[in-house]
């Protein structure tokens, strides 16, 4: 697979794009991960750098597996509509034969520095809206890959699997724990209190298509003539969903921030470019929603980053990534039980 990706390959892609046979000076592919293994759905992820006579092009290269291939039929889909906000797309492969499936799009730089700023938490919820906007109340004309039902029939079961997670802590690792999120066992018995209803509740507003995996690494930006034009990637989770749950993949980011006014910048800014998009959204059937998929989201998540704490504790190689979660996930947990225990339904 790896002695595919040569000069002449990518020669021909980009002259395919640009309808003009293209000479490559110089090609530099580098491997492009930041975390511990989270980037489950890209075992291999390269940025790849041209040089031509007369411009240097980025390219982001992504070598899928089997459970996430679905994301090239995804962006070979969303491609064909004019100003849906993805990169470029410059080559994609799905072959089930050989099992190679390769999606090669335009590498963009993110929307800014980490944590975000209050101009990037409006790119945020400008995004989402022109994501939600562009297949609002035309879900019918979507195919069938983008109809993933299960999702909403199996969310009882990420309860059960947090709770069962906790309670297969070994006791050291259940101190560890603790030092960190000291009220573990009562946000234990908080979800353990949540019953079937609760995750089973049908959206308050409109079902539309959805990035489904929204949160920071995922948004990244491209140059307009006079601003930053926000864009989604990674879309192997998209699908028809609730607009509030990817609306808490970063309203979730806000509660260990200190900023809570980004909140309101965030909903506004979402439901002023819906209004642009001639599309209105009850401000208060949204916040109720925001709710649910929140609560949701966190007990669906938990365990998955608990996990990768313990493995990678030690490891020096993720050691920002465990400073970063020893400081975000007591506020973050707070937050989260905060909302489980005041709950409105």
């Amino acid at each position: 697979m790896k002695n595919r990706f040569t000069k002449k390959f990518f020669e021909e892609i980009i002259s395919k794009d640009t309808k003009k046979t293209r000479k490559i000076e110089e090609l530099k592919i580098e491997a492009y991960y930041d975390d511990p293994g989270l980037h489950w759905s890209n075992p291999d992820l390269r940025k790849v750098t041209i040089l031509t006579s007369s411009e240097k092009i980025e390219l982001i290269l992504k070598i899928l597996h089997e459970r996430s291939k679905r994301e090239i039929l995804i962006y070979r889909y969303l491609s064909k509509y004019p100003n849906f906000p993805i990169p470029k797309v410059y080559y994609t492969e799905y072959d089930d034969i050989t099992n190679n499936y390769i999606l090669i799009t335009k590498f963009e730089e993110s929307i800014g520095e980490w944590p975000f700023k209050e101009p990037e938490i409006k790119l945020c919820g400008i995004l989402l809206a022109r994501i939600h906007s562009y297949f609002y109340d035309k879900i019918k004309i979507l195919p069938e890959i983008f109809f993933r039902n299960s999702y909403y029939k199996s969310r009882y079961k990420f309860k059960e699997n947090a709770v069962s997670f906790m309670d297969s802590l070994k006791t050291d690792d259940l101190k560890l724990i603790e030092n960190i999120i000291s009220n573990v066992n009562i946000l234990k018995n908080a979800i353990e209190s949540l019953d079937r209803n609760f995750f089973i509740t049908e959206p308050y507003t409109n079902w539309t298509l959805i990035h489904g995996a929204f949160h920071p690494p995922e948004i990244v930006s491209k140059k307009g003539e006079k601003e930053k034009i926000p864009l989604g990637v990674d879309w192997e989770e998209s699908r028809v969903g609730h607009p509030a749950e990817d609306i808490v993949g970063i309203s979730g980011q806000i509660a260990y921030w200190g900023k809570p006014h980004f909140y309101s910048l965030l909903i506004n800014s979402y439901i002023e470019e819906m209004n642009n998009h001639n599309i209105k959204i009850e401000m208060q059937a949204l916040e109720k929603e925001i709710i649910v998929e929140n609560i949701i989201s966190e007990i669906r998540r938990l365990p998955f980053l608990w996990d990768k704490f313990l493995k990678n504790k030690d490891d020096i190689n993720f050691s920002n990534w465990v400073k970063g979660f020893k400081e975000s996930m007591p506020k973050t947990t707070n937050f989260f039980l905060n909302e489980i225990l005041n709950k409105v339904l």
